[in-house]
């Protein structure tokens, strides 16, 4: 089973070579030399880009550079619980989103669109859990926004002054519909010429539906049916995947897809249950 993951803040199209677009090789040069310093250093996090020669290299030995590295590195601080864990002030950049989604409702400016191309069987039922689990697991994915009113309870991100101001609500896993509603578009039974076509106009349609921003989660997934199997080629699926800005950026897509990978390997496996909700 092999998989090409596609991301922009676009609607995501099909590319030349077929249905989603692949990563361009200077993509998955990066990624290989990640995965290989990893490896080296052992360590767990993104490795440092290693020393580049010439002018790059030197403009970064400068003295305040070096003097930087000289100083004692801070003990990582612990955040503290929340007193009340079913809602959290926004962020600033959050406050900002939410101040232009207030200005122009529905706007579609702000999702995130996602897309991966299977080839191979593919268990729909497993992938639909996987996509559960994922969202029980990271509580940004159980996240709605709306107003609250100031002192309703606690520390809830509105001002002291009676004024209301925006809040995240978060939803108890138990109360989210789990496995994820992952609707099926069958692309099989079209002429082979008007496959690519349709994708990319169910791709477009589904980077452009708004969300509503008080509805938990603030991600959805359609599953595009491509057909194959038998004497036809391998089976080839496409997951779309849109998640809104508010809860998601473009360094969040590595979580999403390690976490989503695991769970399915492990439900087609021996349908073991996901790791516990983070917290």
């Amino acid at each position: 089973m092999t998989a090409n993951e596609e991301s922009s803040a676009r609607p995501p199209g099909p590319a030349e070579s077929g249905g989603v677009g692949k990563p361009s090789a200077e993509e998955v040069r990066r990624q290989l030399l990640r995965q290989r310093l990893k490896r080296a250093l052992g360590r767990d996090g993104d490795a440092e880009t290693p020393e580049q020669p010439g002018p790059a290299r030197r403009a970064d030995q400068t003295p305040a550079r070096r003097a930087h590295q000289r100083q004692p590195r801070r003990a990582h601080q612990t955040l503290p619980r929340r007193a009340d864990p079913s809602r959290a002030p926004l962020s600033p950049a959050q406050e900002r989103l939410w101040f232009l989604e207030r200005l122009i409702p529905g706007t579609p400016l702000y999702n995130i669109s996602r897309a991966v191309t299977v080839e191979g069987a593919l268990d729909v039922g497993a992938l639909s859990a996987a996509l559960g689990a994922v969202v029980v697991r990271h509580e940004a994915f159980r996240v709605s926004f709306g107003e609250a009113a100031a002192g309703a309870a606690g520390n809830d991100g509105a001002a002291e002054d009676g004024t209301h101001g925006p809040v995240q609500r978060v939803t108890a896993p138990a109360d989210l519909c789990r496995p994820l509603a992952l609707p099926v578009a069958d692309l099989a039974s079209l002429p082979q010429s008007r496959r690519r076509a349709e994708a990319s106009r169910v791709a477009r349609r589904e980077a452009r539906r708004p969300f509503d921003l008080g509805r938990a989660p603030l991600l959805r997934a359609v599953l595009l049916d491509q057909g194959g199997g038998h004497r036809a080629g391998p089976e080839r699926h496409t997951l779309l995947l849109t998640v809104h800005h508010l809860v998601f950026d473009g360094w969040s897509a590595g979580v999403l897809f390690r976490d989503l990978g695991r769970f399915y390997g492990r439900l087609v496996d021996d349908g073991a249950t996901p790791e516990r909700p983070l917290e």
